[in-house]
């Protein structure tokens, strides 16, 4: 089969379904997007081919307001291209237990949370079903959108260099569909998932071409297995190909598990080459190469370049591919720290280890006792020494023991819940300095007695922390604020957002576009609780708790956009119906009416309760609800007394739908807003006989 037609044939069926695609109602995409499951096998095509389709199709017309819907379906996309992976490997892989426990435990961990492309040279010296093999492993467990795509990048790549072009094409359109989302941040513009397509089609082709080339000119083998052993093993016997030693000797490793059934020479090249990456010293290696006939052989580095205004692929020339291997080789040498050998399974590997008596958390921990945990924490960061794997497992049962408690405020929640996710990531990043200030922030904001003490800025719900990060501010003096956002559109945690001065100086529209850019690269817990650690009993218990969260959001950007639409009602009645005499008159009248203070001499409340507004312009009461019901006070319990006052006095203070003070001794009014409360019961008797 023609490899360049069938690269192209499923994106090709996509795009023309796209020019006959009718207007689909949400209800068709329930029906046909929400609850079907991806399927990538060749059998399946038509059904693939239509859903990526409507996938495009709802980008286009509102990726925003269906961002819910694609949040679920990117992720369902990437769980099933794994799965349809793991049917291509062959038995090497399938059937090698060893090798796959040495995938898991030694370059997973190593490059999980902090996976780039320039960090991964070593990688490209492995047979190429071991490189989808890890990435696919890799993404599996990656909760950060941009290392997803890195990832992705990777496994479209690969796959189409393995002739895997149909499961490859599938992976160009999730890999574009993630450029898309990520475009503002990586390229400050805003691309169409159908650019990122164009310009995807185009690398990978061009890539596949340099592969044939890079192999040609390097006078491999045309046996695979082979091609790949000689081509691997030339890679890893030079340290000027080689920019992390340390990533060198785990590749090495898994190469020589991989191919010790094939090739008995590798029992005598893998510890020579541990032995020269250790002295340094080449000599015994060369006298293998050129034993071998390897000596002619040159391993060249080519790269291409995208122009993204013509949407043009074309290879560098070998002086910038050379300047990119040096700077790539400088980034790895600062990002990759010098610690003993497998340092990268640890936190602080020369510090005490920890004790299982630090690990100890309770099954609830309210929002009171929490400033001790956030303490704790921040703790075992700077001090303790102790697996990834363990400090991975102690997030998820710490802010699971957080959910687990009905005393939270779920707004205060969502902030620390969110927060522990953004320090997740900071710390599989290897970048535990950053991760200090956010706690003692979170240690801030749980000791505050009152909201007051902490800057917020917005209206809605608390979507992220925003700090400062400038050379001015220290560790402890971080200038922060929350900011609470009506935009549904937003997540509920968008995460920690840096910007370069003071967020105090900001305006909400800048910092609202902010974090509207920011909340594609976040780290996503849906990912982080696939954790095996997780019981049943702790997922369900997790679930719950984010619907109450999700409940909460919605309960108050409902009740606040209510708000704002009643103010409109009335400022426009004001200024259309109602004379200035009138207005001061009835607002001197609110003014002498009082929030009842203490109701314990009212022996019950009977009548109407009601929540609403008069539209005075179409002369008609638009109500939410109302309560033909007995309150009674005498027996009302502290706190829900207390409510009531809040509740009447906000409505007071805001002119909205508000309870106060009636004429009578056991009266208590439900009225539609200030200027109203004088005729409110005699409005309000007529709509109940019409009712």
């Amino acid at each position: 089969m023609n490899k360049e037609k069938k690269q192209t044939g499923i994106l090709k069926s996509i795009q023309k379904r796209l020019e006959t695609f009718p207007d689909v109602s949400e209800e068709y995409l329930d029906k046909n997007l929400y609850y079907k499951e991806f399927k990538f096998q060749e059998d399946n095509l038509e059904e693939i081919v239509n859903m990526l389709a409507i996938i495009q199709y709802t980008i286009n017309l509102n990726e925003g307001k269906y961002r819910q819907l694609l949040d679920k379906k990117l992720l369902d996309a990437q769980e099933s291209l794994i799965r349809a992976c793991s049917n291509i490997y062959s038995e090497r892989i399938k059937l090698n237990p060893k090798i796959q426990h040495l995938v898991q435990s030694t370059i997973v961990p190593y490059y999980h949370g902090r996976f780039e492309v320039s960090f991964s040279r070593e990688i490209s010296f492995l047979p190429l079903e071991l490189r989808i093999y890890i990435y696919s492993n890799l993404l599996s467990i990656e909760a950060s959108t941009i290392r997803q795509q890195y990832l992705m990048d990777r496994i479209a790549l690969t796959l189409h260099k393995a002739g895997e072009s149909f499961l490859g094409d599938v992976a160009i359109f999730i890999s574009s569909w993630l450029k898309s989302i990520l475009s503002e941040l990586t390229f400050r513009q805003k691309l169409s998932i159908s650019s990122c397509l164009a310009s995807e089609i185009k690398s990978i082709h061009e890539a596949s071409k340099l592969r044939e080339r890079i192999l040609t000119d390097a006078q491999m083998t045309p046996e695979i297995a082979g091609q790949e052993f000689w081509y691997g093993f030339k890679g890893f016997s030079k340290l000027t190909n080689i920019h992390n030693v340390e990533a060198a000797k785990i590749c090495l490793d898994i190469f020589a598990v991989y191919f010790e059934g094939s090739f008995s020479v590798v029992k005598e090249i893998h510890p020579l080459l541990i032995e020269y990456y250790k002295t340094r010293n080449s000599t015994k290696v060369d006298k293998l190469i050129k034993q071998e006939g390897l000596d002619e052989v040159t391993i060249v580095r080519r790269y291409s370049k995208i122009d993204l205004n013509s949407n043009t692929v074309e290879e560098m020339e070998l002086e910038y591919s050379k300047q990119i291997e040096d700077y790539q080789k400088l980034y790895v040498e600062k990002v990759n720290k010098k610690y003993k050998e497998f340092s990268y399974l640890y936190i602080n590997p020369s510090s005490p280890k920890i004790s299982k008596n630090t690990l100890m958390i309770p099954e609830k921990i309210s929002q009171e006792e929490a400033v001790i945990h956030i303490e704790n924490l921040e703790h075992i960061l700077r001090f303790k020494r102790i697996t990834l794997a363990n400090f991975s497992e102690y997030i998820l049962n710490l802010s699971s023991s957080f959910m687990n408690s009905n005393k939270w405020d779920l707004g205060t929640l969502n902030i620390i819940i969110g927060s522990l996710s953004d320090i997740y990531g900071m710390v599989w990043f290897r970048n535990i300095k950053d991760s200090i200030p956010l706690l003692r922030i979170l240690v801030k904001i749980l000791g505050t007695n009152t909201e007051d003490e902490i800057h917020t800025m917005g209206t809605g719900w608390p979507v992220s922390i925003i700090i400062e990060d400038s050379r001015n501010s220290t560790i402890t003096t971080k200038n922060f604020i929350i900011y609470k956002s009506m935009n549904q559109f937003i997540n509920s945690y968008v995460g920690l957002t840096y910007v370069s001065q003071s967020p105090l100086l900001m305006s909400e529209d800048s910092i609202e576009d902010i974090i509207r850019i920011e909340q594609n690269q976040q780290i996503n817990w849906g990912i982080i609780e696939k954790s095996t650690y997780l019981t049943k009993s702790m997922r369900q218990k997790r679930l719950k708790a984010w619907k109450k969260i999700r409940d909460e959001r919605n309960r108050i950007i409902t009740k606040l956009t209510s708000i704002d639409q009643a103010q409109e009602i009335i400022s426009n009645s004001k200024s259309e119906n109602i004379t200035e005499k009138n207005i001061d008159t009835q607002n001197s009248f609110c003014q002498n009416k009082k929030v009842q203070e203490d109701f314990s001499n009212l022996p019950y409340f009977e009548g109407f309760i009601f929540e609403g507004f008069i539209d005075k312009k179409n002369n008609r009461f638009i109500w939410r609800y109302f309560i033909n019901h007995k309150i009674n006070f005498i027996n009302m319990n502290k706190a829900n007394m207390n409510n009531l006052k809040e509740y009447a006095q906000e409505c007071l203070l805001t002119g909205s739908p508000l309870m106060v003070e009636g004429d009578k001794s056991n009266e208590l009014w439900a009225a539609s807003h200030p200027m109203q409360i004088e005729t409110a019961y005699d409005e309000i008797s007529q709509i109940i006989k019409q009712i």
